[in-house]
């Protein structure tokens, strides 16, 4: 997960954001985005579950994502409204085959150019080396209770 996160740290946001609408595939993605579009393919399982709970991303709360093809859905509709997006990522912790940890966003709009800044939890299960599911909460508190632990 560590190396998940410092590669988006260091990835350029607009690069990342743009290789996303781009991509007719995973692999196309992968490409475009060199080493750490390789370390998502490889680390990312390709039957990966998403589900967003009470997030502001009103949009798409209660939706799920699976696969590749919900993969790559989820993360264009997630990011394609910024012009700029950075996060930090802490209060990191393990329950169980679970990564949680807290990312705190601060966004510019793209049209509106309005400024935004939200914290969520996001919670990525790994089974056998790889993500099998990220789960987007509003708190750690319900991340906690979804799995199972609150």
């Amino acid at each position: 997960m560590r190396s998940i996160t410092d590669g988006f740290r260091e990835v350029e946001f607009a690069t990342f954001r743009d290789a996303l609408a781009d991509a007719e595939s995973v692999d196309d993605f992968a490409e475009s985005m060199g080493s750490f579009g390789e370390l998502l393919r490889d680390a990312i399982d390709p039957r990966i579950e998403i589900h967003l709970h009470d997030i502001r991303a009103a949009f798409m709360v209660g939706r799920d994502f699976e696969g590749w093809d919900g993969w790559l859905e989820f993360w264009r509709n997630w990011l394609e409204p910024w012009e700029e997006y950075s996060v930090e990522f802490s209060r990191w912790e393990e329950v169980g085959d679970t990564v949680l940890y807290r990312l705190d966003i601060e966004a510019r709009g793209r049209g509106s150019g309005a400024e935004a800044r939200d914290h969520i939890t996001q919670a990525w299960t790994v089974r056998e080396g790889k993500v099998t599911r990220l789960g987007m909460y509003a708190s750690r508190r319900s991340a906690l209770a979804d799995l199972g632990q609150g």
